[in-house]
């Protein structure tokens, strides 16, 4: 297993249930065996971008959309099935550098390590772009929620469009990319993605767009709602939407074929209210950091960046996961016993473990997304403000995406009914040993290190691995206990997985300086 799981001061489970690839929970195939195809044309539709910021610009115009399609080669992989996973860019629904970041269309470092990294595991991987433009600057906060609330639409909108053209090739163009129709991802990067991705998997009724929070106040002192089918089309995008002065804002494209979704993984997704998630709708997985204060709250006020005026309380990604949980949508995963190394951990941590599908990802206090990256040499400190993400790490970002396509690839298996067969082995669980049965001394320590077995079993193999998931250190035992003066180990914490021919035992170490 290449990536262990990255929980800071939880345990670290690195026992390997089968020593081959297995399709769709690892990488099978290379980077060099992944196929791309890229600006695909899935729809056109009116943008409201250049009406924005261009003064010579008077109405919306037709924007021609595109996806870039990521799969295994068919030269090496023959399956004309496969799950597809639609992967969503984030960048606040605006274009990079005017949203204060290097991210922002399908082409992020982000998005295509994502795609790349699924198209290595067996899927296709599809990254569309989207109509983007709405004015996060204003200074009032009905105009704001109402714009917000625009944005959101055009998005998932297009999302479908997107859904919807796929489905079109499958039945009638010749399943150009090997795609099983019944198996459906979307899957929101970070920065506005999940929310997007969220409200496409979840906002299917009109309804759920008319609760009071979508009610303002315009200029003129009336009370409206933010979403109005006639203007903007409906939900689904398969409706004119039409302003009163004749302003057409969205376009019919590939009507008569569904965009339904199976899972929906979300990174760090908010939904404007609470109760969107029905007991029909997709599995849902969702990725955040435990220390960021947006992730340790179940809801929080959406604030003016002008003014921090509170607009709206909304329901945060903890809100989000456990509603998707209590409504029954994750029933089928909470049944399943997950024997890989990433679910066992979560499942022993005393704050997410409960939470089917909650995956926590450590970093940065203020940086609510650790795996998001950018090239520095192509987007320089210079164009944009990179304290948006402190601490960003390209390597440690990778490495999150790694986890997070582990623990999606084992569910995937489960929902879409996969052929897994390391899902119906003995429950790693069975192997673990007593915590008494390996005793670790000195802890916290500033470099030595000793290892005992409390009945001289003999110890096979130390392995150190870091928080990244990266293993440090392997040691060959063959005794009953492993003692080094010095490790040689910077401070931090590490996880110490102690193999015995009874079982594993596995520690945390604290090394101090």
């Amino acid at each position: 297993m290449k990536n262990c799981f990255t929980l800071l001061l939880a345990l670290c489970f690195v026992v390997s249930v089968s020593q081959a690839q297995e399709r769709y929970t690892e990488e099978v195939y290379t980077d060099a065996q992944v196929k791309v195809t890229s600006d695909v044309q899935f729809a056109t539709n009116a943008t409201i971008f250049p009406l924005l910021f261009d003064p010579n610009v008077s109405e919306f115009v037709p924007e021609d959309l595109f996806m870039d399609v990521y799969e295994p080669d068919p030269s090496v992989d023959t399956l004309t099935d496969r799950p597809m996973v639609l992967v969503v860019h984030g960048g606040d629904a605006l274009p990079r550098i005017i949203n204060n970041a290097c991210y922002g269309d399908k082409t992020d470092s982000v998005t295509v390590t994502t795609a790349r990294k699924l198209a290595r595991m067996g899927y296709v991987a599809v990254a569309p772009n989207y109509r983007l433009g709405w004015n996060p600057l204003a200074t009032n906060g009905d105009d704001f929620l109402d714009g917000l609330v625009d944005a959101s639409v055009r998005i998932q909108q297009d999302l479908r469009a997107a859904a919807r053209y796929l489905r079109k090739d499958i039945a009638e163009d010749g399943n150009t990319f090997g795609i099983d129709t019944d198996r459906f991802t979307i899957w929101g990067t970070a920065s506005s993605a999940g929310t997007y991705s969220g409200f496409t998997a979840y906002i299917n009724e009109v309804e759920e767009l008319q609760t009071p929070t979508f009610f303002v106040t315009d200029e003129d002192g009336n009370v409206r709602l933010t979403f109005d089918e006639d203007q903007a089309g409906n939900i689904e995008g398969t409706v004119v939407g039409m302003l009163p002065n004749g302003d057409t804002t969205n376009y019919i494209n590939t009507p008569g074929y569904s965009s339904a979704l199976q899972i929906a993984a979300l990174g760090s997704g908010i939904a404007l209210d609470p109760g969107v998630v029905d007991p029909d709708e997709p599995a849902m997985i969702m990725f955040g950091n435990p220390n960021s204060p947006v992730t340790q709250f179940p809801e929080g006020p959406i604030q003016l960046p002008t003014t921090g005026q509170v607009v709206a309380f909304a329901q945060l990604s903890q809100g989000l996961i456990k509603e998707a949980v209590e409504v029954g949508v994750n029933d089928a995963w909470i049944a399943t016993d997950f024997t890989d190394a990433i679910s066992v951990a979560v499942a022993a941590d005393t704050n997410f473990g409960a939470v089917e599908g909650w995956l926590p990802l450590y970093g940065d206090p203020d940086n609510e997304y650790p795996w998001v990256h950018w090239d520095t040499v192509n987007c320089s400190a210079s164009a944009t403000t990179f304290d948006v993400l402190p601490a960003m790490d390209t390597e440690y970002a990778i490495s999150q995406i790694d986890t997070m396509a582990a623990y999606f690839g084992v569910r995937a298996c489960v929902t879409f009914g996969l052929n897994c067969p390391s899902l119906n082995t003995t429950s790693i669980r069975d192997n673990l040993l007593a915590d008494n049965v390996v005793t670790m001394a000195p802890n916290p320590t500033n470099g030595s290190l000793l290892l005992s077995t409390n009945r001289g079993q003999r110890m096979e193999t130390v392995d150190i691995f870091n928080i990244n998931g990266q293993l440090v250190q392997h040691h060959e035992v063959g005794s009953a206990t492993f003692e080094k003066a010095n490790m040689g180990l910077a401070s931090g914490f590490y996880s110490v997985v102690v193999r015995l021919r009874e079982g594993v035992s596995v520690k945390k170490l604290v090394i101090t300086e």
